[in-house]
This record gives C-alpha cells, structure tokens and sequence, in this order.
C-alpha cells in the first residue's frame, strides 16, 4: 500500500481566495482612509468658520453677536448657518466677560460681553457602505476684544509697563516734503513743464490749479472704492499695478464721491490733467509707491480715513510713471521769464520717490516703526552765457550748476491718549534733514552723478583772431548745521510736537540753514591762457573779470527760478524740512469686515478695541 501525492491540478485556485480576500481587506482600509481624511478636511473648514464667526461676532458688541456669526457662517460657505442644532448641524453663539470667564448666551451679560465663542456642528457621512454610521464634527472658535495672549495684529500690541497685559497702540501717519502751496507762476510753469516731458500732453494747469490740487485729498476708503476694490485689506490696493492715467482716473472719481468744496476745486484741474495724459503713457505705478503702511497693519484695514494729498499723486505718480527716475528738459526765457543766458538744460533724477506712512509709534526701546522719507535728489542745471570781452567779442560758456541731496524724513515719535479718547490730545513727530551739497560741477553720465575734475575743461573758443583757453576747477558748497541739534546723520533734527485737528492743513519745520549757500567761484578756480597777440587795454586778468562778472550772478536766479519751484514741485526739503501730521491719528484703532454685505463695514465710526483669536 502506499500514499500517492499531492498533483499541481489540487492546489489550483488557492490564491485566487487570498487575493480576494486581500482585495476585501484593501478596499475596507482605504474607505477608512478616505473617510477620516474627510472628516479631517470637514473639521478644518468647521474651525475656520468657528474662527471668523468668532472674529466678526465680537466685533458688534455690546450687541447681540448671533445675527453677525450666522452672516458670517453664510459667507464662508457653512452647510447649516442657523442657531438650531436639534438635528446635529447647526451653530452655538455665546460670548463671556473678561472677569468670570463664563460663555452663555444670556442678553443680560451682553452690555459686558468681551469675548464671542462659536461652536460648529456638522454631520459627516461615510462615503463608503462598508463603513459604520456617520461621525459629528463639532469645533469651537473664540475671540475677544483688544489684544490678549493671542495678539491677532503683532504691529498694534504694546505691553503695558509692570504687567503681564498688552494694549492696542495708537496709528499714525506722517508726511515730509516741502509746502503744499504752488502759487507762482514759475511753479505752474515747471509742474506743466514735468507733466509734458515725462508723459506728454499739453498743460496750461495755472498757479490756482496747482493750488486746488495742493489744498485737494483723498481718503484711502475712496481711493480704493474708486479703483474697484471694495472689498479685501488696503495691502491688496496699495500693491495694485496700473498705469498712470488709471490712477487720475480713480482720484477724480474719489474727489467727486467726496463732494467737499476742496475736492471739487482739485477736480476741474486734475481732470484738465487727466484728459492730457495717455491710457498706456509711462511705467506702471502703485500706490506703496507714495503711501505706505507699516507692518501689519495693514491687514487690519485700520486705515480706511487716511488721505493722500492730490498734488502728491500727481506729482508722486508722475515721477514713478517716468520709469528710471531720470528726467531732462530745455528750457528757455520764454518758458521761464527772466532766465539768465540764452536758455538751460535741466537734468535732475529721483533716487527715491517721497512717501507718506501710516503706521504706529516708537516702541518701548525707542525704535521707529513708522518713517516717511522726502526724495534725495540729483540735479544739473546747464546754463548756456554770453561772456562779452572788451575789445574782442562775446565768449559762449556752458557752467553747470550742480545739486544733490537734500535728503528729510519724518518718524512718528509717540501719540498721547487722553483716557477714552479716540483722538490723541498731541503728535510728536521726530524730523530730521540730511546734508545738501550745491556746486560748480560737471555730470556727464545718465545717473549724473559728479565726476571730480572741472566744471569746463580747455575749452578752446576764437575770438576774432585769438584763441581763449579756459579751464574752470568745480567749487563744492556743503549746507552745514547752523543753531540746530546735529544729529547722528550730519544734518539737522528736532522734535515737533501737532495737535488737533488732524486734517493735514499744517505743517511745522524742522529748522536747517536759513538759506541754501550757492557756490561762489575765485580766481584760483580759473586758468586762461590766449594764443594770439591781446589787444592794446586788455590783459588776462581783464578777460576773468569779465567772466566772473557774468558766471557768480548766474546761480541766484537759476536758484529761484528752477531749483526753488523744482523742489516745491517735487516735494524735496532744501536747507529745512516741512513736516505734516494728516490723517489718520487715533488712538483707539479700529478692524473692519472687508466684505461689502458686513454690516460692520469701512463707515463704521471709531471706538471698539481690535479683536484676537484667543482659542
């Protein structure tokens, strides 16, 4: 007897059963995996609506925060955005005062309610048959009013001395440049002159134009509203790129929103400026560009009532627009009465454009957060004179007269707050100018920048018979400190302290040189040598008097009549710094709901504290 074995035909089929049995398995664990990812998903977007239910809740006390959370929970997308939770989807609003900590929905303990806690609750179903019953998803979100352990905006939070407490600080803007005023006709004239070289057009803008523009502002609220960015955080609209003709558009649409009588005076001008400008003429521009907010403050949206002033978008926009900063124009006596010569050449470039800032205070440790800078500036006025020498002829010269520098800046030092009030009783501003360097000196490259040397090198000109060699050497003027506090940057600094109103209408100086020192040019920066037999009664020493005669009086009025209304165009400080306190200054500063059906929105007033994310 004996045992036959086993044939490969009896073992057929054996992994078919644990390959099925794998499968089975297989499909179990991942309709597990794809239901708790679900329910993963599903519990993150219920604690985002239990986090900005809570945000916009607390934000309406002392009212009742439920008919804010359930819009908000409409917003954002909730499946169930009712208070009846009977049924396992629905919301829970409760809110607590900061002494006992305990959440009710009770009315009474809304008039010292601080802090809204929402709690969301969702039904989720398993998307696969295999898997047991459904799971309840419930998430909390609390927020409470002004800045606690969890401070919400980093930029706004200052501890209080000798506690473990935080507090909401102050928001203030600041703005540094020469006066606003443009009422002389050789403003306007420079101004239109700008206008037409940068982005072509033609300008008859007067002096009282140029005034309304000056006197005209716009709110950051209008402005945004103008450009069709009624809703997200200002950061969005100050880093919108559009081009130059956009941006007059939206400020004359503000202007008339605004209907102010200022307003109206800036908008006939700026639209007989608008109407010039091409749609595709210069590079893009940004607000940043010429409005700036500090930090995070920002994204807040605490400041819809800041305002810009026209004359700087204009004129800040212009120069942006023009791309690399650098801008030349001829100019002679029939543009600007009473030029010296037979006309100048003027170069000037923009190392940085001028800028206003919003933002809060020094910190404890005296750092500046909030600082707004006036352009430097680079500048060559070439102007062309007639020398006349006796007994020979006329004597044609170009003389460059050169500037650069005239650096300020405006730091938001610190706003005193009354207890209660929303307005701050003062400002203090700390201003500061940087040196200012005028010469006689030549810059030749497209950055003018001043090469050492000479202001005109071997110049050979005949007259008549004879050959005039002349070699000028470049004479440099430093505008120095006088009677004003030297600070760490040579130059001049000293606090300014503004009170109210804040509507931007006043200015203060900081103090610098009473007046721009021109240079003056002596006989040993000049070398005349003459090839050819002089003519009986005149001599070396005869031909430089004769050029001095012409050359030094040159610089006052191209000082007066460009550089002067050329810095007031451009919002530059020469020898002194004029310094601005505008809106907004508040020292309660507020957060508003960006989206438009909020109805806690851009025109709320003032007074309620900023909320934070506690839990």
């Amino acid at each position: 007897m004996f045992l036959r074995g086993r044939s490969r035909s009896d073992e057929r089929g054996a992994l078919a059963v644990l390959a099925a049995v794998g499968i089975v398995v297989a499909m179990i664990a991942a309709s597990f995996a794809v239901d708790l990812g679900t329910l993963a998903e599903e519990a993150r977007q219920d604690q985002k609506v239990a986090d900005l239910g809570a945000l916009d809740g607390v934000r309406v006390l002392p009212a009742d925060p439920t008919a804010a959370v359930v819009a908000s929970a409409t917003r954002n997308g909730f499946e169930c955005p009712d208070t009846n939770v009977a049924d396992g989807c629905g919301l829970i609003v409760q809110w607590a005062d900061g002494a006992t900590g305990i959440f009710t929905s009770l009315p009474a303990t809304l008039p010292v309610a601080t802090a809204v806690r929402v709690t969301t609750k969702s039904i989720h179903k398993n998307d696969f048959p295999s898997v047991g019953g459904g799971h309840n998803v419930s998430r909390k979100g609390t927020a409470s009013l002004g800045n606690g352990a969890g401070c919400y905006y980093p930029d706004l939070c200052e501890k209080v001395p000798g506690t473990t407490e935080t507090s909401v600080s102050p928001l203030g803007t600041v703005r540094v440049g020469s006066t606003l005023a443009s009422a002389t006709s050789s403003d306007s004239k420079i101004l239109n002159l700008l206008l037409n070289r940068t982005v072509g057009g033609t300008y008859a803008v007067d002096a009282v134009g140029w005034q309304g523009l000056a006197n005209g502002k716009v709110s950051l609220e209008r402005l945004r509203t103008a450009l069709g960015a009624t809703a997200g955080s200002p950061n969005g609209v100050l880093d919108a790129s559009m081009k130059y003709r956009n941006l007059l558009n939206a400020t004359v649409d503000a202007l008339n929103a605004d209907g102010s009588p200022s307003s109206l005076a800036a908008v006939t001008p700026l639209i007989a400026i608008r109407n010039q400008v091409s749609a595709v003429a210069g590079a893009n521009v940004t607000l940043r560009s010429l409005f700036d907010i500090v930090g995070n403050v920002g994204s807040g949206n605490d400041v819809a009532d800041a305002t810009i002033n026209v004359k700087d978008i204009v004129m800040g926009g212009l120069i942006v627009a023009n791309g690399n900063n650098f801008i030349s124009m001829d100019l002679t006596a029939t543009d600007i009465p009473g030029l010296p010569g037979t006309g100048v050449t003027v170069k000037f470039g923009l190392i940085e454009p001028p800028q206003q800032k919003t933002g809060p205070p020094k910190t404890a440790a005296g750092v500046y957060r909030t600082v707004a800078e006036t352009a430097q500036v680079r500048l060559l006025v070439e102007s062309n004179v007639v020398v006349p020498i006796p007994l020979l002829g006329n004597l044609t010269l170009k003389v460059p007269y050169f500037f650069e520098g005239a650096g300020a800046s405006a730091s938001l030092d610190t706003l005193t707050c009354p207890t209660g009030a929303d307005e701050p009783s003062n400002v203090k501003i700390f201003g500061q100018t940087s040196v200012a360097k005028t010469s006689m000196n030549a810059a030749t490259n497209a950055n003018i920048t001043s090469p050492s040397g000479t202001v005109i090198t071997a110049v050979s000109t005949p007259i008549g018979s004879l050959t005039v060699n002349l070699v000028l050497s470049s004479v440099t003027v430093t505008v120095s400190a006088t009677g004003a506090v030297v600070s760490s940057i040579p130059g001049h600094s000293g606090t300014l302290t503004f009170t109210g109103p804040y509507d931007g209408t006043t200015s203060q100086k900081v103090p610098g040189t009473t007046a721009l020192t021109l240079p003056t040019a002596m006989d040993g920066n000049l070398t005349v040598t003459v090839s050819g037999a002089l003519p009986l009664g005149l001599d070396l020493p005869g031909i430089q008097s004769a050029i001095w005669a012409v050359l030094n009086p040159t610089l006052t009025p191209l000082n007066n009549l460009i550089v002067k209304p050329l810095q007031r165009a451009l919002g530059l400080s020469l020898g002194d710094a004029d310094i601005w306190a505008p809106p907004v200054q508040h020292c309660n500063p507020t957060s508003f709901n960006t989206d438009p059906t909020s109805s806690v929105g851009p025109s709320a007033p003032y007074g309620y504290q900023v909320p934070s994310l506690v839990g």
